[in-house]
């Protein structure tokens, strides 16, 4: 299937050089807005296949005994890969590099 908010790649395109355009910018601006809609907590995160940025990653914060996010879902505006909560193995799984400043930052937004 589809989808208008997803941009498919462009033969001619470098995938080094390829920069948001105002096409990208709109396709992630109406992600944002649907995940943030969907789930409670989510970060923005750098996709690791085709390296889009933003990509969205549903959390579940952590607390103790450390303190760190856990993937729970995943939300790519670029590939259009998605990976809802019932599939949190394959999120777990695909977003293993979450950082101890996005895992801070969000911590903090939330008052943890």
């Amino acid at each position: 299937m589809l989808h208008d908010r997803v941009q498919w790649p462009n033969p001619d395109d470098d995938a080094v050089s390829v920069s948001l355009d105002e096409r990208g910018l709109e396709m992630a601006g109406r992600l944002r807005d649907q995940v943030s809609r969907r789930w409670d907590a989510f970060i923005e995160h750098q996709r690791k296949i085709c390296g889009w940025y933003p990509s969205f990653v549903a959390v579940e914060p952590q607390t103790q005994p450390v303190r760190k996010l856990l993937p729970i879902a995943f939300e790519c505006p670029k590939c259009g890969l998605r990976i809802d909560e019932d599939e949190r193995f394959l999120a777990a799984f695909h977003i293993d590099d979450i950082t101890d400043e996005e895992t801070e930052a969000l911590l903090k937004d939330i008052g943890e």
